[in-house]
């Protein structure tokens, strides 16, 4: 093939692509071009441009292939769910874990917070027989000085 001057339009049909196409490779693999008489421009194909292979199409669909995939999806679907379920319980063992954990905590502050009101009570009962024997022992003491004012009075005069 020799040399010629084609419109994009004709370069691109002999190379099995787009004129749009075909305007692109001219440009990148710069390419003579010129005004055609027409108006339109031409382009100086040269003889060793290669043709652009078709595109590949994937292969079209049969009945026989669907049915087989929707087994497959649902196979898998199945598998999953399956997947998914073991989690699920996996993380319902946990969950049931953590509130048994929890549930002792709570029993033991519980616990704890009795403790504590029961040793207030203690103390203010200690507190208030702490009082009772500091005014009793306030009592015995003036009552003490009461008895000794005579026999301090006979020894002194």
């Amino acid at each position: 093939m020799a040399e010629r001057w084609l419109t994009y339009q004709q370069a691109g049909e002999l190379l099995g692509m787009t004129a749009e196409a075909a305007r692109h490779r001219a440009r990148r693999m710069k390419w003579r071009t010129q005004p055609g008489n027409e108006g339109r421009a031409l382009v100086l194909v040269p003889d060793d441009a290669e043709a652009a292979k078709p595109p590949v199409r994937p292969p079209v669909r049969t009945a026989v292939q669907t049915p087989v995939r929707t087994a497959m999806q649902a196979s898998n679907d199945n598998v999953l769910a399956g997947l998914l379920r073991e989690q699920l319980e996996r993380a319902a063992g946990e969950v049931a874990a953590v509130r048994a954990e929890l549930d002792k905590a709570l029993a033991c502050a519980a616990q704890a917070e009795a403790e504590r009101e029961a040793a207030r009570i203690a103390v203010a009962a200690a507190e208030g027989e702490l009082k009772g024997l500091q005014a009793t022992m306030a009592e015995t003491r003036e009552a003490l000085a009461e008895a000794r004012r005579p026999f301090w009075r006979r020894w002194i005069g």
